[in-house]
C-alpha cells in the first residue's frame, strides 16, 4: 500500500469521527460563550429557562448524586462551610436546592435552554433548609444575602461548566428576564 493510499483510508476511517469531534468542540466552545455572557449579565433564576427531565422530580436520581459526588467539597470551599444564610458554620450542613425546588423538578444542576449548566444546589443549616421550605429565593432570603449566594452560585457553575473560579467576574445583578 501507498502513502497516498495509507492517507486515504485513514481519512475514510477517522475522518467522520474527527469531523464529528471538531463539531462537538465547536458547540461547546459556543454554549460557554453564552454562559460567560449570561453570568456576566446575571444568571437567569426563572424556571421557563432550564430543561425539566423526567426523572427530575426523584429524590436521588442520576443528576443529583453525580452532583453530590463530583462537587460537594467544592460547594463547601465556595460557601466557606457555612450556612448560606445565617452563615452559622459548626452546624450539620444540608444541599438545598436553590431556586427550582424539587417540587417543581429541580435538581442541584440545571441545564440551561442554551445548553449549559447552572449550579442549583446551596448549602443551608437544619434550621434554615426547614424554614426556607418551598419558599421562592426572593421570599426567603434578604436582598444582600441573596446577591451574595447568587455570586457563589455562579462561582459554582463556572466550575461545573469547566471554567476556573476564581477568574469569576462579579455578576450585574439578580435576572429574572434572560
Amino acid at each position: 500500500m501507498g502513502v497516498f493510499s495509507f492517507f486515504i483510508l485513514v481519512f475514510v476511517v477517522f475522518g467522520p469521527s474527527l469531523w464529528g469531534f471538531k463539531r462537538y468542540l465547536a458547540r461547546k466552545k459556543e454554549v460557554l460563550n453564552l454562559f460567560r455572557e449570561d453570568a456576566h449579565n446575571g444568571l437567569s433564576t426563572e424556571i421557563e429557562n432550564y430543561v425539566i427531565p423526567g426523572d427530575g422530580f426523584k429524590r436521588s436520581n442520576f443528576t443529583e448524586r453525580r452532583f453530590r459526588r463530583r462537587y460537594f467539597f467544592d460547594l463547601l470551599e465556595i460557601f466557606d462551610h457555612q450556612c448560606a444564610n445565617c452563615k452559622r458554620t459548626k452546624l450539620k450542613l444540608e444541599i438545598d436546592h436553590f431556586f427550582i425546588p424539587k417540587s417543581k423538578g429541580g435538581n442541584m444542576m440545571m441545564k440551561h435552554k442554551k445548553g449549559y449548566w447552572v449550579c442549583n444546589g446551596i448549602l443551608l443549616c437544619r434550621r434554615c433548609n426547614a424554614n426556607k421550605a418551598d419558599q421562592g429565593i426572593k421570599e426567603f432570603f434578604e436582598e444582600e444575602v441573596l446577591a451574595g449566594i447568587l455570586k457563589k452560585n455562579t462561582q459554582m457553575s463556572d466550575l461545573i461548566n469547566g471554567l476556573d473560579p476564581k477568574k469569576f467576574q462579579e455578576p450585574r445583578s439578580l435576572s429574572s428576564d434572560h
